[in-house]
């Protein structure tokens, strides 16, 4: 993977992690380096998955809606998530597709 396409990533598993803790109740700002980078860690699949179905780049809005997504799919509010990151990302993606 390139350097710039890692960094898409990154940014975009960040930005997808930041919302998802947003979703849980939790202040992204207080974590330490390390928990933020395994909320980050948890989100970079479905990064990942998103750039393979070519559906970057993603809006704030399709942020927000994935990180809702989840919190349906895995209410148990994992911390950070452990499943389901992909299948919310592909959800919203899919009614991005069909509107």
């Amino acid at each position: 993977m390139s350097r710039r396409r890692g960094g898409e990533i990154n940014a975009l598993a960040g930005r997808l992690a930041r919302a998802s803790a947003v979703e849980a109740g939790r202040d992204w700002e207080p974590m330490d380096e390390d928990e933020r980078g395994r909320w980050v860690a948890a989100w970079q699949p479905a990064a990942l998955a998103l750039r393979a179905r070519r559906a970057l780049p993603v809006t704030d809005q399709e942020v927000t809606a994935i990180a809702r997504t989840h919190r349906r799919i895995e209410p148990a509010g994992a911390e950070p998530p452990s499943v389901g990151t992909k299948e919310a990302a592909q959800m919203v993606i899919d009614l991005r597709i069909r509107s």
